[in-house]
């Protein structure tokens, strides 16, 4: 489950960028941008407090 919330947070990362790069280009309108970028750090948000600063468990004979 760790490694779906990890993925769908680096997803929401780029999401992040990737509209104010395309911006840029002028690819996209700003409404657009802006509104792909609030979406993102929502599930950003959202999501990364579930899987980030969990401590797991080390192997035998190892410490975090």
């Amino acid at each position: 489950m760790r490694h779906i919330l990890q993925t769908i947070s680096a997803l929401a990362l780029l999401g992040t960028i990737l509209p104010s790069i395309l911006y840029f280009l002028g690819r996209i309108e700003l409404e657009s941008c802006k509104y792909a970028m609030m979406i993102a750090t929502i599930i950003w948000f959202a999501v990364t407090p579930f899987w980030m600063g969990r401590n797991q468990k080390a192997p035998e004979g190892f410490e975090l």
